[in-house]
């Protein structure tokens, strides 16, 4: 569970809005409870992939099924060939997806409509969202950040090297 801490900095040193987001927000929520910062709302975020990336990915294991590769094949979906004739990399895959699932921009949407004006932030902080994961994960990852995000938009993403494969999961990042 995210603490909050680069948020409630922020809003403390005196930031016009500040939405704090996390997967899990129990804990933020109760240190700005504590904090009684004004500037400040907590909200769950979970990271989404973007539609144009869901669409490569479907076209890629529709492209690997017609030619019988069973590494990356998954069951034929609705997706033009166009598509993944312009990638050889790995398809993303969409095993776990559920077809209704939001996109990236879908699921920032909400969060927007609470900043002043419903603008895209001036500066984004993601604090250790760097672990772990994989792939997919880290696409989610960067997915959502640029969803969030505006051309005048400073992102910041701050983490501790635990050891923890950290610097491999960078390079999905990238």
């Amino acid at each position: 569970a995210g603490l909050g801490l680069a948020g409630l900095c922020a809003a403390r040193l005196g930031a016009k809005r500040v939405a704090i987001t996390d997967a899990t927000p129990l804990t933020a929520q109760r240190n700005l409870e504590t904090a009684l910062l004004k500037n400040a709302t907590v909200d769950t975020l979970w990271w989404q992939r973007a539609t144009w990336r869901r669409e490569r990915g479907i076209a890629k294991a529709n492209k690997a099924y017609a030619t019988g590769d069973k590494t990356h094949a998954a069951a034929p979906a609705s997706t033009g060939e166009s598509i993944a004739d312009q990638d050889d990399s790995e398809p993303e895959s969409d095993d776990e997806e559920p077809p209704n699932t939001p996109d990236s921009a879908q699921t920032v949407s909400a969060l927007l409509k609470t900043l002043p004006d419903g603008n895209q932030p001036h500066m984004v902080i993601a604090s250790d969202v760097c672990y772990s994961q994989g792939r997919r994960e880290m696409q989610m990852l960067a997915d959502t950040i640029g969803a969030l995000c505006g051309d005048e938009t400073f992102v910041y993403v701050v983490f501790e090297d635990r050891g923890d494969c950290c610097w491999g999961t960078l390079q999905h990042f990238w």
